[in-house]
């Protein structure tokens, strides 16, 4: 029965009203639940995705965004992504005995050809903070070394936005992080440090140390900044069974957005550690100068303003990544 209809009695127009009502509640929530439910699997998308279209590989702390924390879980979580050099292109329907002898030389080349290892540490330039893990300065390394027909079998980083050269120590030596704030709430339960040196292999075939932005920022004296950068630096020789060839430094960086004081104290930080390496017989990449130029070329900084960018880090390797061929080179 329709309501409006001449047939319906007076008393049944309420029951109709309340059946219309209760209908459209239903659906109201009805609704209410699809929406939640799409939200929900938008957001465990966004968290999901990162980590498993690949950058677990590089075990390193993903840009610092409201869904860090869970990301780093899920990307630690997952198992090491080693690098697998591109398929040869296949031959000619009638290849010749040239293209074929060729071929098979190639094919014995790469098959032979050592697959290598990279550590990179520090801080938060380390770990490419406000890029994708992808544009960071190790995995352009990476990029850039494989161009040149050398297999890199994955990147560890051990570094942490924020960290001192103390706190970079106590992670490689298996230590609790000091005083560095934990997050609250939800968060907290997802956690991933960056790796614990019980979790590194024993040795590397390249080592990349780049640290003390932050130890400047919170008034270390020049002398402690350099007790602390030599006892990292005894370390990095650990992993590369005391071969300092294969070890490099990269100076502070410097966006330009730092108060004077700040930037000659970088200046007397970067004299320390170029000292230091030199004195180790390490190799040092000035990085400060393209650092300073992001004050005046926008393309060279994230959005914050801080960190570069993806194309201000490929400079950085661009600087590095023919001494750190030829040093894998000599290793043989």
């Amino acid at each position: 029965m329709y309501y409006g209809s001449r047939d319906m009695w007076p008393d049944e127009a309420p029951c109709v009203f309340q059946t219309h009502r209760r209908l459209t509640s239903q659906a109201f929530v009805r609704g209410i639940v699809t929406m939640a439910a799409i939200l929900l699997l938008t957001v465990l998308m966004y968290i999901l995705a990162p980590p498993l279209m690949g950058y677990s590989q590089q075990r390193h702390l993903l840009p610092s965004t409201a869904f860090a924390a869970p990301q780093r879980a899920i990307a630690y979580a997952l198992p090491h992504v080693a690098y697998a050099p591109p398929r040869q292109q296949p031959l000619p329907l009638r290849p010749t005995r040239q293209a074929i002898t060729a071929a098979a030389a190639t094919s014995d080349a790469a098959a032979q050809a050592p697959i290598r290892t990279i550590l990179a540490l520090g801080d938060g330039y380390t770990i490419g903070e406000s890029v994708l893990p992808s544009e960071g300065w190790p995995m352009q390394l990476a990029d850039q070394l494989r161009a040149k027909g050398i297999a890199i079998g994955g990147v560890d980083v051990v570094a942490q936005a924020g960290w001192r050269t103390d706190d970079l120590q106590a992670a490689l030596e298996g230590k609790a992080q000091g005083d560095q704030p934990k997050p609250q709430g939800w968060a907290a339960a997802f956690l991933m440090a960056a790796p614990k040196g019980s979790l590194l292999q024993k040795e590397y075939d390249v080592v990349a140390l780049q640290i003390g932005g932050s130890d400047r920022m919170e008034g270390k004296s020049v002398e402690q900044y350099g007790a602390d950068f030599e006892a990292l630096l005894k370390l990095a020789l650990t992993k590369t069974g005391g071969d300092a060839s294969r070890i490099f430094v990269l100076s502070i960086p410097d966006s330009g957005a730092a108060p004077a004081d700040v930037a000659t104290g970088i200046d007397a930080y970067n004299s320390v550690n170029k000292d230091l390496a030199a004195a180790n017989g390490i190799g040092y990449v000035d990085i400060t100068a393209i650092s300073r130029k992001g004050a005046t070329d926008a393309s060279l900084i994230t959005w914050d303003g801080v960190y570069p960018s993806a194309k201000m880090y490929r400079e950085w390797v661009s600087l590095m990544v023919d001494d750190v061929t030829a040093a894998l080179d000599a290793k043989g």
